[in-house]
């Protein structure tokens, strides 16, 4: 239901050929396009996806966005 609700189906999983890293507990290799609809506002990105388990013990998916360039203005380490 979440991957639907992500413009994600099994099919386009398999064609990706990523759905069986997914459901071995690993990230994705490749950038997976998603689309997120939040109501008033509407979203697209490329991520990596991986699936985890919660507190609750419910799978859920983890998006895990990616950056274009580096911020080294943040602090790293101090």
């Amino acid at each position: 239901d979440t991957m639907g609700k992500l413009g994600l189906n099994q099919e386009k999983l398999e064609k990706m050929n990523v759905l069986e890293d997914l459901l071995k507990g690993f990230k994705t290799d490749k950038l997976i396009p998603v689309s997120l609809n939040l109501g008033t506002v509407i979203t697209r990105l490329d991520a990596r996806l991986s699936l985890q388990r919660n507190g609750e013990g419910e799978v859920t998916v983890a998006i895990h966005g990616i950056r274009k360039e580096p911020n080294l203005d943040y602090k790293f380490f101090g």
